[in-house]
Order: structure tokens, then sequence, then C-alpha cells
């Protein structure tokens, strides 16, 4: 009853739970489930787990409770302790309760992109992108990913692929354990959507990060989880060390040189046991030039627990260096995080956050009508100095389809102020946007207007003005794009910019393309098929 209670009072708004910032996998993820809730019935392991926001906590209960008696509402997640009121609304939209037990649905994604004008002269090779995702998950769980970036020779620059059959894992693979300080996902923290759940354990790799996942072969338990991984990472060499290159870009000789520099052999285990998590392992790094060779010591201790609605997670770990943290989520929205990494740390799969010290605090919560949510971050500078970020946001439902959306960015270089306003009838929207920012002593302005019907066949239109006096003072545009495609466009001089996204829902084809006039012309068109 309290939950329910808690539930009627307080609520988020959904640019939090689909927040506007997430890279391309979250995004995929996010729309993938919501088109294919899965069945909280039927659902395995890495299916529950691959759900956004979902935690292993989270899915070992739903499974224990399924065992007991099967669901009959999504509702009953509210029963797992676990499951704030605000969980419960970010995880409700992606399940549903089946009334007759089928298999779980497979999907693909196939996408083409090409960038015009072309070629830069910067790069020898073709202009197009390329994408491929394949996911199976009928007597196997199964899935691919094939990648070529803009001005990449290679077809197959990147591939990343597995198969999951009766606690077996082979293939490519992540590890996310505590907060991720020593052993976590690829991805970003956003921060003004809160702290990202972290603790999913190991997971297959279907993401176009391509640096910081394993590759080799995993048995999972929840208990005792070994797994031995050999694989290749991009870096430069210097003498006996090497740097670690993380953006997966090979289009120039440099960039080539990169790519595969170094072979890791990491030979590791996971421990759990109520709410303690133990990590680690003894990785080996080899040049692939020189025949000097390397290891480093890796270990994560993490402990979880869940009292009243208050979550509580800590971590220490050490890698080259020492490090830790501890996060503390409240039920009334608040959640504090303390993180610390000693200067001589070395990790290299440190995830979602950045190896800094710092304080973030965020806090979401309903007030009345208005939907308010804001966060600060204070980060150590290498200098010792204490510097921050924040936000504040609120959203106001003005009428009924009508909302209004003020956000403030704001740190020691850079604010910026934008105000928007929606317009849902039915299928249809409106939405309008002004927005200006602060860099030092330039100031830049920009606005949009976007225009869109949802339906089997799916418009979306905008049209973009904007003005700076350079890229310092650059706007920031959000805009939606194909499956496996994520896109912020910087924006600065002066010029304009259109872009339209077509969708036809029965055979999940996306047409897409976008024109910046400044200086000319740069345009880019992409064609896409989802199911």
């Amino acid at each position: 009853m309290v939950k329910l209670l808690l539930l009627l009072l307080c609520t988020v708004y959904p640019d939090a739970v689909i927040p506007e910032d997430a890279d391309e996998e979250f995004l995929y993820r996010i729309n993938y489930y919501l088109e294919h809730p899965v069945d909280i019935n039927t659902a395995g392991m890495n299916e529950l787990l691959d759900v956004p926001f979902m935690s292993m906590e989270i899915a070992r209960e739903i499974i224990k409770l399924r065992r007991e008696e099967p669901f009959t509402s999504v509702d009953q997640l509210l029963l797992i302790d676990e499951v704030t009121p605000l969980m419960f609304i970010r995880l409700k939209p992606f399940f549903r309760v089946r009334r007759k037990k089928g298999p779980p649905p497979s999907g693909y994604t196939y996408l083409v992109k090409g960038i015009y004008p072309f070629p830069d002269t910067a790069y020898d090779w073709s202009p197009e992108k390329l994408y491929l995702r394949v996911n199976l998950r009928k007597n196997i769980d199964a899935g691919i990913v094939i990648e070529k970036d803009y001005y990449e020779r290679n077809y197959f620059d990147y591939f990343s692929g597995y198969v999951s059959f009766r606690g077996l894992l082979f293939g490519n693979f992540d590890i996310s354990e505590g907060l991720g300080l020593v052993f976590g996902r690829p991805g970003y923290f956003y921060r003004p959507a809160g702290f990202p759940e972290t603790r999913r354990g190991i997971l297959p790799h279907l993401s176009t990060f391509e640096s910081g996942y394993f590759s080799g072969i995993v048995f999972q338990n929840y208990f005792f989880t070994p797994f031995v991984s050999y694989s290749y990472l991009d870096a430069t060499l210097n003498d006996s060390t090497f740097n670690h290159y993380t953006s997966g870009y090979h289009r120039t000789g440099t960039e080539m040189d990169k790519k595969n520099a170094v072979r890791e052999t990491f030979v590791g285990a996971i421990l759990r046991y109520s709410g303690f998590t133990l990590a680690g392992g003894i990785p080996v790094y080899t040049p692939v030039g020189p025949t000097t060779s390397s290891y480093l010591p890796i270990v994560s201790i993490s402990l979880s627990r869940q009292i009243g609605g208050y979550t509580g997670i800590m971590e220490i770990g050490y890698s080259n260096g020492y490090t830790g943290g501890i996060l503390i989520k409240t039920p009334i929205g608040l959640q504090v995080l303390y993180r610390y990494f000693a200067d001589d740390f070395k990790g290299l799969r440190t995830s979602p956050l950045a190896p800094e010290e710092g304080l973030y605090l965020y806090m979401e919560r309903k007030v009345l009508e208005v939907k308010a949510s804001g966060f600060i971050d204070f980060v150590r500078s290498d200098s010792g100095e204490y510097v921050f970020e924040g936000n504040i946001m609120g959203v106001w439902p003005v009428l009924k389809g009508t909302r209004l959306i003020i956000r403030w960015d704001g740190s020691r270089t850079r604010s910026g102020l934008r105000g928007e306003i929606v317009f849902r009838r039915r299928n249809k929207f409106i939405k309008l946007r002004l927005q200006g920012v602060s860099s030092g002593n330039e100031r830049g302005y920009g606005g949009y207007i976007t225009a869109g019907v949802r339906g089997d066949l799916s418009v979306e239109f905008r049209y973009c003005i904007f003005t700076t006096p350079s890229f310092n003072s650059a706007i920031y545009f959000y805009e939606n794009n194909l499956p496996g495609e994520y896109s912020i466009i910087p924006l600065y001089g002066d010029g304009y910019r259109f872009y339209m996204l077509l969708r036809e829902k029965n055979t999940g084809v996306y047409l897409r393309t976008g024109v910046t006039l400044r200086d000319g012309i740069q345009a880019k068109i992409g064609i896409a098929i989802s199911k």
C-alpha cells in the first residue's frame, strides 16, 4: 500500500525515461522493447537483463516470483523490494503478460547511409556507412552486429557476435558490476537523467562501441561465473606501454596503425552472495609487434542493499591504482553518488563514469502538476579545484495534450537556457524550441519547429535556424534517427538545417535525410529496415 501511495505522489516525465542524450545502443534497446515488450513470465535471464534500467537483483526476483506463481499483471513488479515507484514507471512499458506462451521476439536491423559532398579530402575511402544487426531468440539466443563507419575502407571493419545456450556464452560480452568503476558496460553517464543501473553481470556485446568488451567463453551462474577472454585492443604503442584507442574509427593510415595493436588474454571470475560481489582476474597484454608482455591484476568488490525503498551500492577496486565509490537512491527521487580514482588508476573498462573524483546529486519530483528534475556534479580538476556542472528542468502540462518544458544547463565555462512547447493531438504533434548559450564572451542562439504524425506511416519534419560566433558557442540539437544511429548535431556559424524521417510500420522501412546549409551544403541520406 505504501508503494501505491508513493506511486500516486511522485512520477517521472517521459524525457527521463527516454533521455534525449542517450547513445545509439541504449536508444535501440528502448525502442526495440517498447515495440516488443518482454513476456514477464517466459523471458530468460539474458533477455531480462537486456531490458533498459533492469538490475541483476530485480531479474532474479522476477524469476523467483514466477516460479511460485505466474504474473497476472505487470503491476506485480511492485511486490519486489528493489522496484521503487520511480523504477516501476521506468520498467513497466517494457513488459507484458501474455495469455499464451510463445517464443521471445527475434529482430533485425539493416542500415545504409551516405554523406554529401564526397569524398572528403581528408579521407581516401568510400563515404557510405553500413550497419547490420540480427537477434535470434528461438531455441538458442544469438546475435551479430557488423558496422562500417563513414570513410572506412573495410566493409566488415567491426564485427561482434555471440551465442548463448544453457548457461554457456560464446563470443563477445560485457561485464557490469558494482558502480562500473572497474568493470562497466560501454556507455555514457548522462547526468540529467540520473545514475544508470550498472549491476547487470555478464551480457552479450551487441553494441557499436568498438572497445571495452571481452571475447571468449563464459559459464553463467549467479553465484560463480568464470570466464576466459582473448581479444585485440586498438592502441598506440609507447615503448613498453600502450594507450587505449577507443573511438573505433579506422579511416586514415594513422588510425589503421592503431587497430588490433595489442592482444589481451584475460582469465577471471565473478562471485556473488547475498548482495556481495567479488569480480576480478588477471589480464596479460602483448603488443602485436614487440614480444614483451605485461600483466595487471584487477579486482572489484561491491555490496548492494535495499531497505525500505532505499538502495545503497558501494564498490572498491584496484587496477594499478585504487578506486572507490558509494551510491544512495531514495524512494523520493534523490540520488547521491561519490566516486574516487587514484592518480595511478588504469582501467580499460571504467563505465559509465570517467576516472575522476566527484560528488553527484540528482533529484526528480512532481510538485502539483509540474514534473521537475535537476542535478549538480562537483568534479575535482587536475589543479585540485572542484568545478561544477548543473541542470534544472521543469515540465508543465499547460493544457490537455500540451506541455511546456524549461531547461537550464550550466558549468564554469558554458551555460544555456531553452524553452520548448509540445502540442499533441492523437497521433499528431508539433514541437517548438528556442535556445540560447553563453560561452565566455560568445553568445549563440537557435530554434526549430518540428511536426510529425505517428501511425502505419510515420513522418517527422524539422526546420532549424541558428547563429553563433564559433564552435565554442555551438547550439546542440538532438535528432531522431535510424535504428542503430544516434544524432546530436552541433550547429555553429549562421545557417539553417532541415531533416526528415519516414517510417513504414508494416515493412519496417525507414528513410531519413538531413541537410545543413552553412558555407555550402552538407547532406546525409540513409535507409534502414528494422523489425
